[in-house]
């Protein structure tokens, strides 16, 4: 079995360890092309995510509202993955093969997602729209609450303010006709905050792993927590697999073992 088919082969969450830099991002983009938005067939699709992680930000307020942190890492990655994911759509998938059944999937969020002060959202480019919007609103959120300390969430202004992405994937792979599972590449190339790692790690400890599998990447030494925003620590084998890209990872891996 060679490394893609380790990683695109199975739906289960996988940790993909490897060294960073520009080879292992174009390898993952190739990988991405060749697995795309697919109508009218049960195959393994993919999206490489961009805009994932909040910004590094130095706190300098000691009265941090803790709830509100947790609310916008979980939406700030959930909005992000559904971005991803209708700007692949819109790109990928000629508007002809649905027969109508956007119309539903789009009643299906304007029914339990739109807040209801807003007009109902038409199409799919408003919707992805609407969704850039409301994760740049929770990433300033982010921000002041970390420098101001005080700062309220005004979830009033937001179209949608809160997703559940297993339930929005049910119907979008209803719409597409694939019953297969998205493959969401999480390419960690640089540091980012742990409240994004654990936001990450919700996806994995939930096991839902039959609509979006996490291929999450990046250097073994540089993903810092396996803890979710609930406090639930993933587990290796129960909740993910580990797949190496280098050949040093291994022997990285059994030092740290080791304890060295």
């Amino acid at each position: 079995m060679n490394i893609e088919q380790e990683i695109m082969g199975q739906s289960r969450h996988q940790f993909i360890y490897g060294e960073n830099g520009i080879e292992r991002e174009q390898f993952l983009r190739n990988l991405v092309h060749r697995y795309p938005i697919t109508c009218n067939q049960d195959v393994p699709m993919a999206i490489y995510l961009e805009n994932f992680s909040l910004p590094q930000v130095e706190s300098i307020s000691h009265d941090v509202d803790e709830i509100n942190l947790t609310i916008i890492a979980r939406e700030y990655f959930n909005f992000s993955c559904f971005s991803n994911l209708m700007d692949a759509f819109l790109k990928q998938v000629p508007m002809d093969q649905l027969d109508g059944k956007m119309n539903q999937f789009l009643m299906i969020v304007n029914r339990f997602f739109r807040n209801k002060k807003f007009e109902e959202i038409q199409s799919i480019e408003e919707l992805d729209y609407i969704l850039k919007q409301v994760q740049e609103m929770y990433r300033e959120a982010y921000i002041q609450l970390l420098t101001c300390g005080n700062f309220s969430i005004c979830y009033e202004k937001m179209p949608i303010s809160m997703l559940d992405l297993n339930m929005l994937m049910i119907y979008f792979k209803k719409m597409i006709h694939n019953h297969s599972y998205l493959a969401v590449v999480v390419d960690i190339q640089e540091e980012i905050p742990i409240l994004s790692m654990k936001a990450i790690n919700g996806f994995i400890t939930k096991r839902n792993q039959e609509n979006i599998s996490m291929k999450v990447v990046s250097e073994f030494q540089n993903f810092k927590t396996y803890e979710d925003l609930d406090g639930v620590f993933s587990e290796y084998l129960h909740d993910y697999g580990i797949v190496e890209l280098d050949s040093n990872v291994r022997g990285y891996i059994k030092q740290k073992k080791l304890g060295n």
